[in-house]
Formats: structure tokens, C-alpha cells, sequence
């Protein structure tokens, strides 16, 4: 099951980052990133910034999103209605 997971969120991040930056590149001419460009303490800088700070870590799967995937054994949920 981890195995079907791992591969359906490889596709995603091929589909996401990789396909749509090809599109845009065939269409505009640049793929759109940027990387830390702007101003520094600019939105710009800061939406670049935290983009390159976040994409190792998600890559490595070390968010928190993540780990509660790796939880193993079943989740216990309460009942909410009777």
C-alpha cells in the first residue's frame, strides 16, 4: 500500500511541477520559477524563499502530512452521529 502511495505522489509531482512547467515553457517561453527573486523582505522574496526552504523537505517527506501517513496500525476515529 506505501509502495501505491509513493507512486501516485511521484505522478502528482511530475504532473504539478514538471508537465505544467513544460506546458508554460512550449506556450510562454519560461517555465515561470523564479527562485528568491524580488527585493529582499519583498512578497516576492518571501513567497520564493519559503518555496525553496519547503521543497526539500516535502521531497524527503518530512512534513507533517507525511508522517501521519506513516503512521502505522489503524486509525481510531470516534462516532460522530448514533
Amino acid at each position: 500500500m506505501a509502495g501505491i502511495a509513493l507512486g501516485l505522489y511521484l505522478i502528482y509531482l511530475l504532473t504539478a511541477f514538471g508537465l505544467r512547467s513544460w506546458l508554460q515553457y512550449l506556450r510562454t517561453g519560461s517555465a515561470g520559477f523564479r527562485g528568491v527573486s524580488g527585493r529582499p523582505g519583498s512578497v516576492e522574496w518571501w513567497g520564493g524563499a519559503l518555496f525553496v526552504a519547503t521543497t526539500p523537505h516535502e521531497l524527503a517527506g518530512s512534513c507533517p502530512e507525511s508522517a501521519a501517513a506513516r503512521a502505522r496500525g489503524p486509525v481510531r476515529t470516534r462516532r460522530l452521529c448514533p
